[in-house]
């Protein structure tokens, strides 16, 4: 695969955005009547555990003894949950912070009592986890998926500005600048993008690549792939890198990222929540045109996404 030599109307960019960075209202609050609930599954929840020693690398199974979680968590109170919860929620809103770092303490341990005490943390089965005991084991297990729910709350209702750093060194990024490399894969000639084929990994994508080469609405369009470009997002407390199928641009100008998933599980709606926040920022600048994000369900999609 390689660039065309000569496709000047077919070129696509973008700007290369490595953090987004958020100025938050100096008094946090989150109106509890408007979140929906976080269900933790407890069949999904490792609630046994083991160690044993380790011979040559390798644990040895014959010498496993029983972790009690039941006892860990007497010996976890509530107010340790709490400490433990406000603790990552501070590293995490801790670089874009401007006040005081002990009026945020404040302010995340407040937030987050009343967050477990609200009911919007509930266990399914309901009835089995009414004891505050193992319900408390429930929470302790999950606590990363409960910072992360009240985390993202925090953000929507408190971020006052939302800013795109963009790398110094190369601010702007162009398909025109991928180096040639090879594939075994079945591809398809393209006539509107700056790269000769593109690599179809599934039938989706050759259906999403006859309806960009065809629609009347694309003036240029490019496959994500081996491009470098990437949106960041995290999900179960991990920094990931998100890859978006395709770059378009459309005749009137707009430039859309667009995705196309067959099964929406938690972890494509952070990446469309963080391609969300990439469009917000990049948008907020004004340098860069305007930019739209679009998730479809089905290839089917793509036209009314155009």
């Amino acid at each position: 695969m390689r660039r065309k030599s000569c496709a000047c109307c077919f070129l696509v960019s973008w700007p290369s955005v490595i953090r987004i960075d958020r100025e938050y209202h100096p008094h946090l609050e989150i109106d509890f009547r408007k979140m929906k609930p976080l269900v933790l599954d407890a069949y999904k929840t490792v609630q046994q555990a083991g160690l044993a020693p380790m011979v040559a690398g390798k644990p040895n199974l014959d010498q496993v003894t029983d972790v009690a979680l039941d006892e860990f968590a007497k010996k976890l109170r509530r107010q340790r949950l709490v400490f433990e919860a406000v603790r990552d929620l501070f590293d995490q809103l801790k670089p874009a912070w401007k006040g005081a770092k002990e009026a945020l303490i404040g302010q995340l341990i407040a937030l987050t009592e009343r967050y477990l005490n609200s009911g919007l943390v509930q266990v399914d089965p309901p009835l089995f986890y009414q004891d505050p005991l193992r319900q408390r084991v429930i929470y302790t297990l999950n606590l990363s998926k409960i910072v992360r729910h009240l985390y993202k709350e925090i953000q929507c209702a408190n971020t006052q500005r939302i800013a795109a750093v963009l790398d110094h060194r190369q601010p702007i990024r162009r398909a025109s600048e991928m180096l040639p490399w090879y594939t075994t894969r079945p591809c398809f000639k393209t006539t509107r993008t700056v790269v000769n084929v593109v690599v179809l990994d599934s039938t989706w994508e050759a259906s999403e690549a006859y309806h960009l080469e065809h629609s009347d609405k694309v003036l240029a369009w490019v496959k994500n792939d081996h491009l470098g470009f990437d949106i960041y997002y995290q999900f179960d407390g991990v920094l990931r890198k998100y890859r978006p199928d395709h770059l378009v641009r459309l005749v009137d100008g707009t430039r859309l990222i667009l995705e196309t998933k067959g099964r929406v599980d938690d972890e494509a709606l952070a990446k469309k929540a963080a391609a969300d926040e990439w469009v917000g920022a990049v948008n907020a600048t004004g340098q860069f045109g305007q930019w739209r994000y679009a998730m479809c369900d089905k290839p089917q999609r793509v036209l009314d996404a155009l």
